[in-house]
């Protein structure tokens, strides 16, 4: 079987002019009879020699795209699309010639496109010259706009199909007869012959979808890039080597084709991973029927990593229609006052340091604090209602080093709010023009605050942070001589339209965190990432202090490894919806 018919190029008897006498070109009957000829010459009101110059042009260098638009506004001011000629559709012609553009019959996706063309029951594809020729395409148009002598091919089939809504309206405007591929239309029975489950699990190795039937069944294609979804547990079910199938003829692909196709029927939600260039393009999945499960959605694209509980998330969520992300609210929790002291009126700088059940770790932040070579620091710790004995331990080290500070101060929230929260209470409370910001499992280096304190004062007023080069250690690892850096990224809101990269330990202007009403509560993190886009809509910048000034410390309890990682799809919707201009790419319906 010959599946992909060659392009043939409009022989030149048909399709050039005479070169000689351009103006009288167009009168011979063999330009009267090129398939664009009346389409050019309607083009240029009926005048014959821009007509034929028109022509010769297409022929040459392809149909541009402002031509094509001019096609589409006409035909769309007539009310109705440029109808094609009727396609031969005989009750006993089962002899199809098929060509297969954009793809191949070794390509699944092409199968499952072929159920729904309208071609009569118990058809063949053979290569006969008494067939009926057909086109299945999936093949971009910016490509056949610029093949001329490839698109004049499609003139000769009886019936072109396309998912495409344009690219149909596109031929049709361009004298091809085209109709468009609804996953909507009837099977006309490719994908259901009697022995196909069985041939597939014979030659394919799958197993007969009836047995992987059940309720909120669910089948997952391919695997992630961190391969956790690798690891599938009932009731998931999987098949992480989907992309590593052979191939190796027509039959084969027309049986995973089938396969799919009775999977989605019995009701089975069939989940795609990481889908290729091409499945995107041609969007096979979506030709594939769907059953009567209350759960089934059509097959569902994702992108990254997930695991097992956060597909079922994103699943409920896609099923009720995608709802918005609830606005963020920040609350303004009762506080108290546990410990303060005051050695001096002047400070350069404060360190504020966000607490919450790190009793084993906040020591070490306090200590960093401690050794920072600027003599005039503020030190002031909010604990977030703790529910360990992060206060206690915290007490314990004010008591001993509360002199090597102008001014100690520990606040206690009385309920649990969250990091935003916590850090506009430690703000607010700061008596400094520049502050350090610091999460109680971090730690500063000694001269953090004196070099990002000297970057700050040639900075211009619209300078709002301050950000170090930062590394990145884990939970006890000794520091070696080479060192993974957080980012080495200076502050560009080109860099920030995809995902942050600028840490939370940097230095702020406490203005500017007024002036954008402080820090936002982001449910599950990325409180800094939006405070760095209200700055940015503010029209605030940040710059880099060039020199490695603060450890970010990787542990298993961290709020990033717990909840972030875990939900970054709802939080990126979520961070995409309050800043427009953010091109988040986890933020994607199918992300």
């Amino acid at each position: 079987m010959d599946s992909n018919v060659s392009r043939q190029n409009y022989s030149e008897s048909e399709s050039a002019q005479t070169a000689a006498d351009p103006v009288d070109g167009h009168r011979g009957a063999r330009s009267e009879e090129h398939p664009w000829w009346k389409i050019c010459l309607s083009l240029d009101s009926d005048q014959p020699k821009a007509a034929w110059q028109r022509l010769h042009s297409w022929q040459e260098h392809g149909v541009p795209m402002e031509c094509v638009n001019q096609l589409l506004a006409e035909n769309a001011e007539r009310d109705q699309p440029l109808e094609p000629a009727r396609v031969n559709r005989s009750a006993n012609n089962s002899n199809i010639q098929l060509g297969c553009f954009g793809t191949s019959l070794l390509d699944w996706q092409a199968h499952a496109w072929l159920q729904r063309c309208d071609l009569p029951s118990g058809f063949e594809l053979k290569a006969d010259s008494d067939a009926t020729k057909v086109g299945l395409n999936l093949e971009q148009m910016e490509r056949w706009l610029c093949m001329p002598k490839q698109l004049l091919t499609l003139t000769e089939y009886d019936s072109i199909w396309d998912p495409d809504p344009r690219r149909v309206a596109i031929f049709r405007a361009l004298g091809i007869s085209s109709y468009q591929l609804k996953a909507a239309n009837p099977a006309n029975g490719w994908l259901d012959r009697v022995d196909d489950m069985r041939d597939a699990m014979m030659k394919l190795g799958l197993p007969d979808p009836r047995s992987l039937t059940g309720p909120e069944a669910v089948l997952v294609l391919g695997n992630a890039e961190d391969g956790r979804v690798g690891k599938l547990y009932p009731p998931l079910q999987g098949w992480p080597g989907f992309d590593d199938i052979k191939i190796s003829d027509e039959n084969s692909a027309r049986l995973l084709a089938s396969w799919l196709e009775h999977c989605s029927r019995l009701g089975i939600q069939i989940v795609r991973l990481r889908p290729t260039p091409l499945e995107r393009e041609s969007r096979g999945f979506e030709s594939l029927s769907i059953g009567n499960a209350p759960h089934q959605l059509k097959a569902q694209f994702f992108h990254g990593a997930l695991n097992g509980s956060v597909l079922n998330e994103e699943l409920s969520w896609r099923r009720n229609g995608r709802p918005a992300s609830r606005p963020a609210q920040t609350p303004t929790p009762k506080k108290i006052t546990a410990w303060e002291s005051k050695q001096s009126s002047r400070s350069t700088a404060s360190i504020c340091i966000s607490l919450y059940n790190y009793q084993d770790k906040v020591s070490i932040a306090l200590e960093s604090a401690k050794n920072q070579s600027e003599p005039s620091i503020e030190l002031i710790i909010v604990d977030d209602a703790s529910t360990d004995h992060s206060l206690e331990t915290t007490l314990i080290w004010l008591r001993k080093n509360y002199h090597r500070f102008t001014r100690t101060l520990l606040l206690r929230h009385s309920q649990n709010s969250g990091l935003a929260a916590t850090r506009n209470t430690a703000f607010e409370a700061s008596s400094s023009e520049w502050i350090f910001v610091l999460d109680a499992d971090n730690s500063l280096h000694p001269k953090a605050v004196e070099q990002c304190l000297r970057v700050a004062s040639y900075a211009d007023e619209k300078i709002a942070i301050v950000h170090p080069l930062i590394e990145r250690l884990h939970e006890n690892e000794a520091q070696g001589d080479r060192t993974t850096l957080i980012s080495g990224l200076s502050w560009q809101e080109s860099q920030l339209l995809h995902g942050n990269y600028i840490d939370a330990m940097a230095l702020v202007r406490k203005k500017s965190w007024e002036s954008v009403s402080g820090y936002s509560h982001i449910e599950d993190g990325w409180e800094d990432y939006d405070f760095w886009c209200k700055l940015i809509e503010a029209g605030f910048q940040g710059v880099l202090c060039p020199q490695v000034l603060a450890a970010y410390i990787c542990h298993e309890r961290s709020m990033i490894a717990n909840r972030t990682d875990r939900n970054v799809r709802q939080i990126s919707r979520l961070l995409q919806a309050r800043h427009p201009w953010l091109e988040l790419p986890m933020a994607a319906d199918d992300a």
